[in-house]
């Protein structure tokens, strides 16, 4: 009994006090270190500001120690109440909390240091605040993969949903990998729902427990009130939700509930509540297609292409170096027809890794090994494509490369930095309904597909996620899909 009592205990707090202690800590550590490295640069500092003829007041920077003291108390306090140390926050969630208290309180201590020692550049604050956004996200990262280390941390979890509801939260919970979310089973409500596949999941979900049978989920629960428990919102208003409602008050299990938000832009709602009634809408806001989120967009695309041009030239003429090194006869560049935008046509880009013409042994390799058809089928990617010309091409390929060239496109403006992927004529009936989600934006040179598991995920779960990032698109989201685009690169995840 005692063991059962300490197992529930952890998950009615869904951080343990002793681990949200620990990530806690290694905040406080970080903001002290944030300020004692921008102490010990602050001679360096004041050296360039004072051989720009930038004014400051601050070349004695440890006196601001007791204020500096004051924000770090206030910063952590914000983050206890939003939940960092006591609850299990998505990563992102959790940067984008980090940057945004960061930027807040370099804007309130610049104001204060203008309006209390007049008009000179705050130059160290911003130097001290932007080193302290940095290093309590590392710090934070760590201390989330120390924590992981302990039994504790794990939460074992139950899904009780539809089909799309669970696949859905196996690939978020398994993209985010630090809220410890341990998925045990799987409570498919729909038995008959032939659209299942449970080797779709995510690899790290396959020893996931599916059982069906929705009549009996009420008992399961009682008989297992050590887990924590998710559940589709629908199912908790559904022909069994009598049943599962009168279990959860009987064991007392902690759960969670998934409204039914998909294919709604949910990220991009803005909530407006009702005093005294239980009653919220949420408004939508289509910021991808607002002409602000256009322009900002658009900006960042030209302005990042036309940098990264030089790269693309010096690169350009170490391809052409080697494939005149190995004898290939192809040219550097390939322009494939793509869809693009409102349905335009345009040439994307690319490196040249494949023999011209030469459709007919990939149809010679999928007809002998009927295998690799089926995978051709599902993906739309063979791992050793019969059709490249040679080692660079294949070097190129597998580390994503040959698709540099699409930074022309980029800057001329067919295509931008980030998006779904440009489609071919004939995957455009792949979409479906969401093609005209499609045709509203500029495909991307990157997008959420390439960071969330490419080539080894089907073309269905590519289509989903170009998807999403349309309805929930935000400047936020392209510098995390940039960064993400950097280790996928380097870790050539997914690539073949």
């Amino acid at each position: 009994m005692a063991e059962n009592r300490t197992s529930r205990q952890g998950i009615k707090r869904q951080i343990p006090r002793h681990l949200g202690f620990v990530l806690f800590i290694y905040d406080v550590a970080a903001l002290l270190g944030a300020f004692l490295f921008t102490k010990y640069a602050a001679h360096f500092v004041i050296l360039i500001t004072d051989y720009l003829g930038w004014e400051t007041d601050f070349h004695h920077f440890d006196t601001r120690r007791f204020y500096y003291l004051f924000l770090c108390v206030c910063i952590l306090i914000r983050f206890a109440m939003k939940g960092h140390y006591s609850r299990r926050l998505p990563w992102l969630g959790q940067v984008e909390g980090i940057m945004k208290m960061m930027g807040f309180v370099l804007l309130f201590d610049a104001f204060n240091h203008y309006f209390f020692y007049g008009l000179t550049f705050p130059f160290l604050i911003i130097f001290n605040w932007v080193t302290c956004a940095f290093i309590v996200t590392l710090a934070r990262f760590a201390a989330l993969n120390l924590v992981g280390y302990s039994r504790r941390w794990r939460l074992p979890v139950v899904l009780v949903g539809d089909d799309r509801m669970i696949m859905d939260s196996c690939y978020a919970f398994t993209a985010d990998g630090l809220t410890g979310y341990d998925i045990k089973y799987a409570l498919l409500t729909d038995k008959h729902d032939p659209s299942f596949d449970a080797a779709a999941l995510p690899k790290e979900s396959h020893d996931v427990k599916i059982m069906t049978g929705a009549e009996g989920f009420g008992d399961f629960i009682e008989n297992n009130p050590n887990y924590y428990y998710i559940f589709s919102m629908d199912e908790l208003r559904g022909p069994h939700k009598d049943r599962l409602i009168k279990a959860l008050e009987v064991s007392q299990v902690e759960y969670g509930v998934i409204p039914h938000t998909k294919d709604l832009d949910i990220y991009g709602m803005e909530p407006h509540y009702f005093f005294g009634n239980d009653v919220m809408i949420l408004h939508r806001r289509d910021k991808i297609r607002s002409p602000s989120g256009r322009v900002i967009k658009r900006l960042l695309d030209i302005f990042a292409s036309f940098f990264a041009v030089v790269v693309l030239a010096i690169l350009t003429l170490f391809v052409w170096v080697m494939k005149k090194a190995e004898g290939s006869k192809t040219p550097v560049f390939y322009g494939g027809e793509r869809v693009g935008m409102k349905g335009k046509r345009f040439s994307c880009w690319k490196f040249c890794t494949m023999i011209p013409n030469s459709d007919h042994l990939l149809e010679e390799a999928l007809a002998h090994d009927p295998a690799l058809r089926d995978h051709w089928e599902k993906f739309k990617k063979l791992p050793d494509d019969p059709r490249i010309d040679s080692k660079i091409s294949a070097i190129l390929r597998k580390t994503s490369l040959d698709e540099l060239p699409q930074l022309w496109n980029v800057f001329v403006g067919d295509m931008s930095l980030v998006g779904p992927r440009p489609v071919l004529e004939s995957e455009l009936d792949d979409y479906g309904d969401m093609i005209q989600q499609y045709y509203a934006v500029r495909p991307g040179l990157t997008g959420l597909w390439q960071v969330s598991g490419r080539n080894e995920t089907s073309f269905q779960r590519r289509v989903y996620w170009d998807g999403w990032y349309i309805r929930n698109w935000s400047l936020w989201y392209d510098i995390v899909i940039i960064f993400k685009t950097v280790k996928v690169l380097l870790t050539r995840a997914g690539a073949y």
